[in-house]
């Protein structure tokens, strides 16, 4: 099956597209998403009328931005480095424009360059608003693209988020009443990276695709399950950002509770995107293609609505709520390398354990693992 999907998306034609990055200077633009959008030009999935502007603050011509994001693509592309004439064509398709986020006259300038690509094209485009920002930017931004009329359109019109969506439940429910202000649900997708991974995508097919298991994957057979998503790096120079963010913020309360849906939700009746609303899709090499293919298609399947969002941040509110009302009076450190606090083992009662991965080297597993036990 998936041999043939992935057929399917190579012959697939997108309508032409306008790709608007909002940060599209910074460190993602430049290792994840142009590279991405590199290797499916190379799948032939583009249409040629495709065009990326990067919006950005710095002053950068556009010979120096596309300099910049070759470099990305030959360090970042699944296809290792470019061809000269396959970068060559695919840099054509790449233009700058420098703009204060906070003036609307960066929007103005902005429509003015989509309506002049349609000219050009002699037909209507769509409009991806990708916001590639700092997470302070994203209740700037749709306000401005909605004063600027750049949101009117549902059908033509998509702004895409990348995690975190908010801080808490408060700030989460106020920036997604700052997106509905400007743009429909179905205009919103809230990116999540981890649900374009293969192995996250996998799950439904394993689930309900597979005889063996999909008549055995309920609470009659299954005594329970565990997640286990192991690292194999430390804090390393990231500790200023988890003592603000933390891990409970930072991984729990989306990948791993998105993990958590797919293992635990209970059969859909349809996979249409409203009803999955997170898990399959085609096996691609990068999650960032599999999802940029999706938003530039329209298929809301791999993100999340506002709903799920807060509903997520509701179960581990009262968690941080706790956290923040006093300070643990015996802190559960633990020694680099090693799998947690002995406390930890103590979550799980009546004799159930984690079941931890191990890797011949470093006793540690590359990517999250989820075994289910069967009694």
């Amino acid at each position: 099956m998936g041999s043939e999907m992935n057929q399917m998306k190579q012959t697939d034609q997108l309508e032409p597209t306008v790709f608007v990055i909002f940060g599209g200077a910074g460190d993602l633009t430049w290792r994840k998403l142009v590279p991405a959008l590199f290797d499916l030009a190379q799948d032939r999935s583009q249409p040629p009328q495709f065009a990326i502007i990067a919006v950005d603050r710095i002053k950068l011509g556009e010979y120096a931005l596309r300099r910049r994001l070759h470099d990305g693509v030959n360090q970042f592309s699944r296809f290792g480095k470019a061809k000269t004439a396959a970068w060559t064509q695919f840099a054509h398709h790449i233009h700058y424009q420098q703009g204060d986020f906070k003036q609307p006259s960066t929007y103005a300038a902005l429509g003015g360059q989509c309506a002049k690509l349609e000219t050009q094209w002699a037909t209507k485009a769509r409009r991806i608003f990708y916001m590639a920002t700092p997470p302070s930017r994203f209740g700037e931004i749709p306000k401005y693209l909605g004063q600027a009329g750049l949101a009117r359109d549902c059908q033509w019109s998509r702004i895409v988020i990348e995690k975190p969506i908010g801080y808490d439940l408060e700030s989460a429910r106020a920036l997604n009443a700052i997106l509905a202000a400007s743009f429909d649900e179905s205009q919103i997708f809230r990116i999540d990276h981890y649900l374009g991974k293969e192995t996250v995508q996998n799950i439904l097919a394993f689930r309900f695709a597979n005889p063996l298991f999909e008549p055995l994957w309920n609470r009659r057979y299954i005594d329970y399950v565990t997640i286990t998503v192991a690292e194999t790096v430390g804090v390393e120079h990231r500790g200023g950002y988890y003592d603000h963010a933390g891990a409970l913020r930072d991984m729990v309360q989306n990948h791993l509770m998105q993990l958590l849906c797919l293992v635990a939700m209970e059969p859909m009746v349809s996979f249409q995107a409203d009803e999955i609303r997170k898990s399959f899709a085609a096996p691609s090499p990068d999650a960032y293609e599999t999802l940029l293919w999706d938003v530039m298609k329209g298929d809301a399947t791999l993100f999340m609505r506002a709903d799920q969002v807060e509903a997520a941040w509701q179960l581990v509110m009262p968690v941080l709520e706790a956290w923040q009302a006093a300070l643990p009076s015996d802190f559960p450190n633990y020694s680099a390398g090693t799998w947690g606090p002995e406390d930890a083992q103590r979550l799980l009662s009546q004799g159930h354990s984690w079941s931890l991965p191990t890797d011949k080297k470093t006793h540690a597993t590359k990517h999250g693992e989820i075994r289910p036990l069967v009694r």
